[in-house]
C-alpha cells in the first residue's frame, strides 16, 4: 500500500505581502520543525542500534543517541528564543493569537513555563551542546572504572574511528546533569542501579513533551499563515518509505 502526502502549493508573492516580521517568523519557524523532525529519526535509529547487535556496535549506537538528544535539547533552547523574541516583539501575537487553537494556546503555555524556570535543554545546550567545558569533566573523569580498561575503535581507515574512552565520560557528565538535587552521583557507590537506569531514561525520554509542544506551536502558527495565502493541494506518493522500528545507525562502514 503506497503512501499517500499532499504537497501543499502558494504562492511566494502573496507571501511576501505579508508583513516582513511574520515572514521571517514563519520561515524560522519551519527551520526549527525541518531540523527537529531529521533529529529526532535519527534519535529514533540510534535508540533501535543500542538494543540490537555486538556490545562494540551499541557503544556507537549509544554514543549517536547522546549525540542527537544534545541536538535536540540545543534546537529547543535556540527554538524557544526565536519564539519568545518574535511572538512577544515583532509579531503581532494579539493579531496572531485567536487564529491558534487550543491546542496551539496550551503549548505556547508549556513552553513559556518549561523555559521560564531552569530546565534541562537551557543545561543541556549550554554544557553539552556544541561545547566540551573541562568542568563538566573532571569528576567523571575521575570516577571512571579502574577496574576496566580504556579502549578505542579503529580500523585501516579513519572512518572507523571511535574513542570509546572519552564517550564513557561524557555519558557519565550527561547522565549527572539529569540527576535530581537530592540524588547522589551517578558514580557514587550510594546511586542504585535503578536511581542511574532512571536517569538514562529521563535523558533520552525527557525531550519529547517539549518536542510535541514545539510541534503543535509551530504547525498551528504556520497553518494559521497559510490559510492567508489560499493554497493549493496535489497527493502524491514517494518511490521509498522506513521503517522506523527497523532502522538502524550508520555504526561501522566498508573500508573500500
Amino acid at each position: 500500500m503506497k503512501l499517500e502526502l499532499y504537497r501543499i502549493k502558494f504562492s511566494y508573492a502573496e507571501f511576501r505581502n505579508l508583513p516582513e516580521d511574520e515572514q521571517l517568523f514563519a520561515v524560522q519557524l519551519a527551520q526549527i520543525a525541518n531540523d527537529l523532525r531529521h533529529v529526532f529519526y535519527q534519535t529514533l535509529a540510534a535508540e533501535n542500534g543500542v538494543h540490537f547487535g555486538s556490545s562494540d556496535e551499541r557503544k556507537l549506537a549509544l554514543h549517536q543517541l547522546l549525540f542527537a538528544v544534545r541536538l535536540i535539547h540545543s534546537t529547543f533552547h535556540e527554538g524557544w528564543k526565536i519564539i519568545n523574541e518574535r511572538w512577544n516583539g515583532q509579531v503581532s501575537a494579539k493579531a496572531w493569537y485567536p487564529r491558534l487553537s487550543d491546542k496551539g494556546r496550551n503549548a505556547l503555555a508549556y513552553l513559556r513555563e518549561y523555559f521560564g524556570k531552569e530546565n534541562l535543554s537551557r543545561r543541556i545546550q549550554n554544557e553539552f551542546g556544541f561545547h566540551y567545558p573541562a568542568e563538566t569533566l573532571r569528576k567523571p573523569i575521575e570516577h571512571l572504572p579502574a577496574e576496566r580498561p580504556a579502549e578505542i575503535i579503529t580500523g585501516k581507515r579513519s572512518s572507523n574511528v571511535f574513542y570509546t574512552f572519552a564517550e564513557q565520560v561524557r555519558a557519565l557528565a550527561l547522565l549527572q546533569a539529569v540527576q535530581k538535587r537530592q540524588a547522589p552521583n551517578v558514580w557514587d557507590e550510594k546511586a542504585s542501579k535503578k536511581e542511574i537506569e532512571a536517569a538514562a531514561i529521563d535523558l533520552c525520554h525527557a525531550y519529547r513533551p517539549v518536542r510535541n509542544a514545539f510541534d503543535a506551536f509551530i504547525n498551528d502558527f504556520l497553518v494559521a499563515i497559510l490559510k492567508s495565502l489560499q493554497p493549493e493541494s496535489e497527493t502524491f506518493s514517494p518511490r521509498e518509505t522506513t521503517r522506523l522500528a527497523s532502522t538502524r545507525p550508520v555504526l561501522f562502514v566498508e573500508e573500500s
